[in-house]
């Protein structure tokens, strides 16, 4: 993967809570910039699956720390127009995603 460039102006707040929430993207290639700012874990899904927290023994949905110390993700998503969120507790959960690498708007 190539290295990350935001496209400025091209960050989408998402509020996250403990039901499955879905962000639609622009239908472009390229990578996208995922920041978790609660407190809380947040699980992602990539396409048009339901994002589902994993339990013990029980396949999930790739994990995403939260606060300050933690390190964005980066994502490859091709031409996929949907990132699904589900947050391990109630409450609204912060989720920045930010595009990238021929995301942009016109």
């Amino acid at each position: 993967m190539a290295g990350f460039s935001p496209y400025t102006q091209g960050t989408y707040l998402c509020a996250v809570s403990n039901t499955s929430t879905s962000l639609t993207l622009p239908a472009r290639p390229g990578t996208v910039r995922i920041y978790n700012g609660s407190v809380n874990t947040v699980y992602i899904e990539v396409g048009n699956a339901a994002a589902t927290i994993p339990g013990v023994g029980v396949p999930g949905s790739i994990p995403l720390a939260s606060g300050a110390g933690s390190i964005p993700l980066l994502l490859e998503k091709g031409l996929v127009t949907n990132i699904n969120m589900i947050a391990a507790v109630a409450g609204p959960s912060n989720v920045f995603v930010t595009l990238g690498h021929g995301d942009t708007v016109g």
